[in-house]
Formats: structure tokens, C-alpha cells, sequence
């Protein structure tokens, strides 16, 4: 019995030590928190707000103009991921008319005006493919006017609004509506720093 016993320990520790070994080129981090999400959603935000400092529109906007005649420009959302996505989310949702384009496209507008290498930030969140599921990716979104960020939270706050069970969705925008909870991201940027003073 103690030489099965002794066995099994060996066994135990060459397995750890052959999967330890498997996992140094993918160190294991603790995945992001909600405060870390709704940093990275500002952070976006900052980068359309000073693309409007620099060229007077926000991205995307060269979309709405000089539309060819008989044809209507619409919304251009980009899902903002590292993961593969989901065919569904690949498209706009049936009914509803827009254009997804890639985080790619996106990068290329605010660095092409900012003059700066950027990487946008991830939700780190598997994505899980299961009915029914939301997945916890970031997401931009231009109407032609307005520009909307948005990330999935795991709990809920006084600025979030629940989609489904456990899933709330925080978001920014270039304009305000409080019945969505939608923050508009300069006045609240001039309240945090009122509160850094």
C-alpha cells in the first residue's frame, strides 16, 4: 500500500512538472476587473475625443459624406477583440442595418492623425459559445454623429444597464442619455478631474 501510495506521489510530481513546463510561455494572469474594463473603455473614448481635437470629426465620419446617390450610409460598428468572433457578431443583428468592420481599421484612424503606435485594449473574458450568451468583448459604434464604447461587466453600478442575467453593460458616448445610462465621456472626464483636484 505505501509503495502504490509512493507511486502515485511520483506520478503526481511528474505531471506537475511537465505541465508547469508546458505553461512557461503562457503565464496564467488573473483575468481584468470591472474598474480595469471601465479604464479601458475610457481609454478608447479619450482616443475618439482627441481624434476630434485633431480633425474636427470622430472616426468613421468620412463614411456619412459624399454618399453616392441612391445610397445611404450606415452605422459602422467595430467589435474590439484579439479572440476569434462569432460569426453572428461578424454582421449586424438581423433587422438592423450597419457595417462591422475590424479593430484593424479602426487603429488605423487614430494613429494615422495621432501620429502614434497604438494598441487598444481587450477584454481578456473567453469568449463562450453557448445559446443563449453575450460576449464580453469591447465594442465601438458611429451613427454619423455619435460615437459609442461599450464593455460587458460581471456586477453592476450605478451607470450600467442589464442586458441578461449576470451580463451589464457600461458605456460611453460624445452624447448623453440617461434612460440607457449612456455617460457622456467629456463631462465625466472633466468631473474626474475636478475630483483629482
Amino acid at each position: 500500500m505505501s509503495r502504490m501510495i509512493k507511486t502515485i506521489e511520483i506520478m503526481a510530481l511528474f505531471l506537475f512538472v511537465v505541465f508547469a513546463g508546458c505553461n512557461t510561455d503562457t503565464p496564467q494572469t488573473d483575468p481584468k476587473t470591472d474598474a480595469e474594463r471601465i479604464q479601458d473603455v475610457h481609454y478608447i473614448a479619450e482616443l475618439c475625443e482627441q481624434y476630434k481635437e485633431k480633425t474636427g470629426n470622430y472616426p468613421y465620419h468620412d463614411w456619412f459624406e459624399d454618399v453616392e446617390e441612391g445610397y445611404v450610409a450606415v452605422p459602422v460598428s467595430v467589435v474590439i477583440t484579439d479572440q476569434e468572433i462569432p460569426e453572428q457578431y461578424q454582421y449586424p443583428p438581423p433587422g438592423v442595418s450597419g457595417y462591422v468592420d475590424s479593430v484593424e481599421e479602426l487603429l488605423k484612424y487614430f494613429q494615422s492623425e495621432l501620429g502614434k503606435k497604438l494598441k487598444l485594449p481587450y477584454d481578456d473574458s473567453p469568449i463562450v459559445y453557448e445559446s443563449p450568451y453575450v460576449p464580453k468583448f469591447y465594442q465601438f459604434l458611429y451613427d454619423g454623429e455619435n460615437y459609442y464604447v461599450s464593455a460587458i461587466l460581471t456586477k453592476p453600478n450605478n451607470y450600467t444597464r442589464e442586458l441578461y442575467n449576470g451580463y451589464y453593460k457600461y458605456q460611453v458616448s460624445s452624447v448623453e442619455d440617461k434612460q440607457q445610462k449612456i455617460r457622456n465621456y467629456t463631462k465625466l472626464r472633466s468631473e474626474i478631474k475636478e475630483q483629482d483636484k
